[in-house]
């Protein structure tokens, strides 16, 4: 943390290897806090140095920058980072973090603007209402990993304390709302 690193108490770490970002490393971290007398982890969220951690630049998440709730806080570790660089579409700079009860966050341009994931609309409505009450277990997410072994779709896995789930990236050409159907039939003794 002497080179503005937020703490030296890091629980992820990821770079991508290749694009327009390759020489960033990210990592997540976190920092002690005591309460009543007990101590908890509270997190930072995640920082990035673009010269091998001479200098680090941490991403504002709260009212001040993204605005972005439920990021920064106790039981909001980084316990993941994964990317993906597209080099068939230079725009695409994928990078995805997990903070556990902060949930699933993504990012397409290199991290200037970030988005939370939900699975579900259930799930949105936690983040979305004020109440205080702590996610789901749906919404508690640990892992993250890419798949781009599919060629035409990034696939994301993120692990949480109820499971895992699939998300899949897929160009927008290749969404099938995009295919213009006027008519479609189906049945057993269709005419040759």
């Amino acid at each position: 943390n002497t080179n503005g690193l937020v703490s030296n108490n890091v629980s992820a770490i990821f770079s991508l290897p290749n694009g327009p970002s390759s020489d960033r490393i990210w990592v997540g971290s976190s920092h002690e806090i005591e309460f009543q007398g007990d101590l908890y982890q509270y997190s930072d969220a995640v920082s990035y140095s673009d010269d091998d951690g001479d200098a680090w630049t941490q991403i504002i998440f709260d009212s001040t920058g993204l605005d972005i709730p439920y990021v920064f806080g106790v039981d909001r570790t980084v316990y993941d980072i994964a990317g993906h660089y597209d080099p068939g579409d230079p725009a695409d700079d994928w990078l995805f973090f997990t903070a556990f009860a902060g949930g699933l966050l993504a990012s397409r341009d290199a991290g200037i603007t970030w988005r939370r994931i939900y699975s579900s609309r259930a799930d949105s409505a936690q983040f979305n209402n004020d109440d205080g009450a702590a996610p789901s277990f749906r919404n508690r997410y640990f892992s993250c990993a890419v798949d781009t072994s599919h060629g035409d779709s990034l696939l994301l896995w993120g692990g949480t304390a109820e499971g895992f789930f699939e998300y899949i990236f897929a160009a927008p050409r290749d969404k099938a709302y995009n295919k213009h159907i006027n008519r479609i039939a189906f049945c057993e003794t269709c005419p040759e």
